[in-house]
């Protein structure tokens, strides 16, 4: 009767454990940001012990340093860890059971719970003795890197509104850098709410198989073609592979851009803000000449990243086609050009020109160099995105050829 009663007292405890467990990362790791923090704390008693307050404020330091990194890790379990689109195995379990979006999750629920709020209680204890950093930032970078993975998973579950209104909340936080971490935990706060209502909402699309299997089946596809190509067991190479990526764009489908104008066009807002906001951080040099120095550099990174930009257009469209004559052909009879398939190279020249010439106007009209950038990275990327002419429009029209990037050697029978 004795051990009943023993037994029944303990079970309160043990609940409360279990009850932690849902989300507490792995005890290890627990044990590990315990430990770091009992041996900075005994070098730190040991320095003031001595008058060593100089190295005891630079424990201090490292200490609340090592605590807001372990918050923000915790932040990325969290969501790495709850959310069934990274876990393959998890997804396809809740798949075959008839689990939707109104029972809880079992292992460990996606939204944040009081639990996670006492496990940051934990990390936010050590605080209480002499901070040498505000404490803010332990919730601070909990919910900038839970913030950060949710944005993808919205992104790859069919939600890219809502995770657009979440990047934007993320960037408004960067920007509010210079006032303090306080107002910049007030807007990851009202965000939250944004990201949880497009988990709600991506939920019910779950499986999301039709969405998974529509961002990577043509790149799936194309490489087990490419390693058939390549190996070495001839019965493996003899495969149809005209079936395959990229004779599939010989299929009469209704012409498509490859992303929505709108959305691009948002997305390259978006990029265009960060942009600003993470330059306004840096001081422009008082010197005359350093300012002129940051400036040029400043434009000379905005052109090269509009190259790059154009290069990866170009390679996106004319990836698997070739003009019918090449380079030589055409110098030699004279084609120097040809309008309907050098037209994939007109958004490509349009942004090089751009990006040489988008950034010094600004800056001669007097935009400050935040601005500046932000703007021209905004028109560089979103004219690349939804310039003319559209990629299966060009492809069925265009006078070219399509050919595989890498072609089975020695066995052309099997193409």
């Amino acid at each position: 009767m004795q051990g009943n009663k023993s037994s029944r007292r303990t079970n309160p405890a043990r609940a409360t454990i279990q009850w932690l467990r849902q989300v507490a990362p792995p005890g290890w790791t627990i044990g590990l940001v315990v430990a770091f923090v009992a041996i900075i704390q005994v070098v730190v008693c040991i320095a003031a012990s001595f008058e060593g307050w100089e190295l005891a404020s630079r424990m201090h330091r490292v200490r609340d340093g090592l605590l807001i990194a372990a918050a923000g890790v915790y932040g990325l379990y969290r969501a790495l860890g709850s959310h069934p689109l990274f876990h393959k195995e998890y997804r396809e379990f809740l798949a075959r059971t008839p689990w939707d979006r109104r029972h809880p999750l079992p292992l460990s629920p996606i939204s944040l719970v009081p639990q996670d709020a006492i496990l940051l209680g934990l990390l936010l204890l050590p605080f209480a003795f002499r901070p040498d950093l505000s404490p803010v930032l332990v919730p601070l970078v909990f919910l900038t890197t839970h913030l950060l993975v949710l944005v993808l998973a919205l992104l790859l579950t069919g939600e890219p509104w809502f995770a657009w209104f979440v990047a934007l909340g993320l960037a408004l936080s960067i920007r509010l850098t210079w006032v303090g971490p306080c107002p910049q935990l007030v807007v990851l706060v009202l965000t939250y709410p944004i990201a949880w209502w497009g988990v709600w909402q991506s939920l019910a699309a779950f499986p999301w198989d039709d969405l998974i299997r529509d961002h990577s089946t043509w790149q799936r596809e194309f490489f087990e073609t490419q390693q058939r190509a390549l190996s070495s067991d001839k019965s493996r190479r003899e495969v149809d592979i005209t079936q395959f990526w990229p004779w599939k764009a010989l299929a009469f489908t209704a012409p498509e851009r490859l992303v929505d104008f709108w959305q691009a066009w948002a997305w390259s807002a978006l990029a265009g803000f960060y942009l600003y906001a993470i330059i306004s951080l840096v001081p422009i040099p008082n010197d005359s000449w350093a300012a002129a120095e940051y400036y040029s550099k400043t434009g000379l990174f905005v052109a090269m990243a509009g190259v790059v930009a154009a290069i990866i257009r170009y390679a996106v469209y004319t990836g698997g086609c070739r003009n019918l004559l090449s380079t030589w052909s055409r110098i030699r009879l004279k084609q120097y050009v040809i309008p309907a398939y050098d037209l994939v190279g007109l958004t490509p020249l349009v942004v090089v020109c751009l990006a040489f010439g988008l950034y010094p106007l600004l800056t001669w009209l007097g935009a400050p160099l935040a601005i500046g950038v932000g703007v021209s990275a905004f028109i560089l990327l979103g004219t690349a995105l939804t310039g003319g002419p559209r990629r299966r429009n060009w492809q069925l029209t265009s006078p070219a050829r399509l050919v595989p990037s890498i072609a089975p050697q020695g066995e052309t029978e099997a193409i």
